[in-house]
């Protein structure tokens, strides 16, 4: 049977009743769940996601796949650079990979479709070029980590990581198209 109860709800339901059925004191219980979203840098996340949403509605995609453009669109494989760099800087700012891959994609896909690329290559491409935002900094998954982790995280440990990636996959799609 098929219930359309949010998951949130549901998860919180079922760790409820099993609180209650190894005699877990309620009030234990309600001082745990507020003890964990009682934390200052957990602020951090819707702020990232609205960022990313003004940021996808007010053109600024249009304009980072513009500067992409003039850094790396006369190199062999320009479109695919062009979509690559363009989400590595739209997750520098925004830390978000959803909102990446909605506003790159937006103005990528329709060029690449101009461009008479191939369904899976252009997805695979702004897809793969938007899930490095994951570990750029300000990314709101870092701030997570470092919470559950009990300390803080660096700019330059998230750095490292993200800008191998995008320099990895710029290599091969320049390679590949």
């Amino acid at each position: 049977m098929r219930d359309r109860s949010p998951v949130a709800y549901s998860l919180g339901l079922s760790a409820l009743v099993a609180a209650l059925w190894i005699d877990i004191p309620l009030e234990a219980v309600m001082l745990k769940i507020s003890d964990g979203v009682d934390n200052f840098s957990l602020l951090a996340i819707p702020f990232f996601v609205l960022a990313g949403a003004i940021m996808a509605e007010g053109g600024m995609a249009r304009r980072l796949v513009n500067l992409a453009r003039v850094f790396v669109g006369w190199i062999r494989g320009g479109l695919a650079l062009v979509n690559i760099v363009a989400s590595t800087l739209f997750g520098c700012i925004s830390g978000s990979s959803v909102a990446d891959t909605a506003s790159i994609g937006s103005v990528m896909i329709p060029e690449m479709i101009k461009a008479r690329l191939p369904a899976r290559v252009r997805h695979n491409i702004t897809i793969c070029g938007s899930v490095q935002a994951i570990v750029l900094p300000p990314s709101h998954n870092s701030v997570i980590y470092s919470i559950a982790a009990g300390g803080t995280i660096s700019i330059a440990t998230c750095s490292w990581p993200g800008s191998s990636r995008a320099s990895f996959s710029a290599f091969a799609s320049s390679c590949w198209c």
